[in-house]
């Protein structure tokens, strides 16, 4: 089945690309994008590692669509998002028209031509403002909630209910969207295609560009980063007003199920199947205030500014009620508000582990889990010849069963494992890589397969890096740390190129070459694109860190020997390669002049 993803490389199209080429079930994932939206390039060359096809074009060209061949469905994520466009914040209103409702014409269109289904991706300020501009609330825990509610209208303590009344004003963004919707109705009855509309809450998640336009929640979090002005704005002035939050990858059972052709049970309720609300309702809300407390605990404290005068469009409380979705799906939301804002990748790269793979990854599981870590853990087949790939398919289907798993089509979200397969070429560099171009975390921990890296060193890790640091490297040879049964002669080796490593870099890192170690996204970005197809990866990636002005703490941490399998690093095939990367590198530090150092 072939799927075209408009917008794909922004935050929620590229996300869902990633999600659906991984889901194995046989999609074909075909993307369009015009990149005007500043850093969607960065998300082009993993789509492309993980194949995704992607296309540069628009889609309110016709000579662009003509690019796509023939789809089985489109899923439209292409949109000016932003509640103040078109009101003279920089975009005419023509243009915001032009980018939401022209552009949707055109792929309803484009789906009459190919008889595609067409699924909408839209929004929950579709609902109308005056009744809840109106809405009387009280602020509780630094936090708006409705002292009453109007459940004749479809407004209760759960939220705003498709019921909710969609008439002028939303906005100029919320009516080109409803627009959007009744068109993609229109078409679908008048051509005979089928057509879903989504209506999304506030969309977040590791990956977003931190601009106001993709939702609080990342603008917030960067903002305060990076140190640039923030403000409470309108109302109190202190930051109460509520939003709901949801992942995109909660989305990919119902996705999954509506691209099947699997068919909703009827609410009863008298309202066109084809909408519904998915948003993080009652249990995943935030108030400003809030998000403002768990940036300070995360990153430090900072002056927030503080301006009552109400700006346009702004409400107190936006909260999606998705009981519908409920009963209609069998969906649930199951990312919590903390596992959205934050967290941890693991990345282990595999071959011909049939005999350790499973232990090494239940047991960082059952750690990780208990420690309350939100998490995913990416196992890269790396060309194994032995069970290490049924094993994996195996274990993933154990470990994503979840007691809140949805019932459509035996999808389970979150999934704690992810099995993927790196195509030839192969090479330990290029299974990580692989790892790292699916990772959806705001941080990623490369881990060996063998168990030689003890997990609870995994949950230190993520506690240092949410200190504050870029980067964490693990030390065997720092005090605290050790070795179990390390092989003496590979002792040797490792102890020289450490002490020459560390003599032409003058980092006071003693452990550059083991690839146990924890990077931040933002970070693995900035050290794009990686060299290292084999075991030198593990050297670029710390030196380049280091080299490009990443903060970085170091840990001690334990190592003990395989138990079963044999080791991948042949030390005489790699000795050129490792020597490669640590001159590429050391000219860099020195005659680069700095170019690709980080960039507040």
């Amino acid at each position: 089945m072939k799927i075209l993803i408009t917008g794909v490389c922004g935050f929620v199209g590229s996300t869902l690309a990633r999600s659906l080429e991984k889901a194995g079930q046989g999609f074909e994932i075909w993307g369009l994008d015009n990149f005007l939206r500043e850093g969607s390039r960065l998300n082009l060359q993993p789509l492309l590692a993980q194949g995704v096809k992607v296309l540069e074009g628009d889609i309110r060209r016709p000579a662009d669509l003509a690019k796509i061949p023939k789809v089985d469905w489109v899923i439209d994520c292409a949109a000016e998002p932003s509640v103040l466009a078109g009101t003279g914040t920089g975009m005419e209103s023509f243009d915001l028209l032009d980018h939401n409702l022209i552009g949707t014409i055109q792929m309803l269109e484009f789906c009459k031509r190919h008889g595609a289904g067409f699924i909408l991706m839209s929004t929950s300020r579709v609902y109308s403002i005056p009744p809840l501009a109106s809405l009387p609330v009280q602020s509780a825990k630094g936090a708006y909630w409705p002292t009453s509610f109007l459940p004749i209208i479809g407004l209760t303590e759960h939220g705003i209910a498709e019921q909710f009344p969609t008439t002028p004003p939303t906005s100029l963004y919320g009516t080109s969207k409803r627009c959007s919707e009744l068109l993609a109705l229109e078409y679908a009855d008048a051509f005979g295609f089928p057509a879903w509309i989504n209506r999304c809450g506030v969309l977040a998640g590791q990956g977003q560009f931190g601009k106001a336009d993709q939702g609080i929640f990342s603008f917030w979090i960067r903002s305060w980063r990076k140190q640039k002005p923030l403000q409470y704005i309108g109302f109190d002035g202190k930051g109460s007003q509520v939003r709901d939050c949801l992942h995109p990858l909660d989305l990919m059972p119902v996705l999954i199920a509506q691209l099947k052709g699997v068919k909703p049970k009827d609410p009863g309720d008298g309202l066109d199947l084809r909408i519904c609300n998915f948003g993080g309702g009652a249990a995943n809300h935030c108030s400003l205030r809030q998000l403002s407390d768990w940036c300070e605990k995360k990153f430090g404290p900072r002056e927030v500014g503080s301006d009552p005068r109400p700006r346009p469009f702004d409400l107190p409380w936006i909260v999606l009620d998705s009981r519908r979705a409920e009963k209609a799906w069998g969906w649930q939301v199951t990312r919590s508000l903390c596992g959205i804002l934050d967290e941890l990748s693991v990345v282990i790269p595999a071959r011909d582990e049939e005999g350790c793979i499973a232990s090494t990854v239940e047991h960082l599981h059952l750690e990780l889990s208990l420690k309350k870590i939100p998490h995913e853990i990416l196992v890269v087949d790396d060309g194994s010849t032995d069970c290490t790939w049924p094993i994996l398919q195996d274990l993933a289907s154990r470990l994503n069963s979840h007691p809140s798993a949805s019932k459509i089509q035996n999808q389970t979200s979150p999934a704690a494992l992810h099995p993927l397969q790196n195509p030839p070429p192969h090479g330990f560099g290029r299974a990580i890589i692989r790892g790292l171009d699916a990772m959806s975390g705001d941080a990623a921990v490369i881990m060996m397969a063998d168990e030689s890296d003890d997990s609870r060193d995994v949950a230190r890790y993520w506690d240092k890096l949410n200190e504050g640091y870029d980067c964490v490297f693990g030390s065997r040879f720092l005090k605290g740390g050790g070795t179990i049964d390390y092989p003496p002669i590979k002792y040797v080796i490792n102890r020289l190129a450490n002490f020459y490593i560390r003599l032409l870099f003058r980092h006071g890192l003693n452990d550059t070459t083991n690839a146990f170690k924890a990077y931040r996204k933002s970070c693995l970005d900035g050290l794009r694109p990686f060299l290292s197809p084999h075991f030198n990866l593990t050297v670029e990636l710390p030196l380049k860190a280091i080299i490009r002005g990443y903060s970085f703490a170091m840990i001690p941490i334990t190592w003990r020997n395989r138990k079963t399998g044999i080791a991948k690093l042949k030390i005489r095939e790699m000795g050129s390669r490792y020597l490669f990367i640590v001159l590429y590198l050391w000219l860099e530090k020195y005659f680069s002049r700095g170019d690709y150092r980080k960039t507040t």
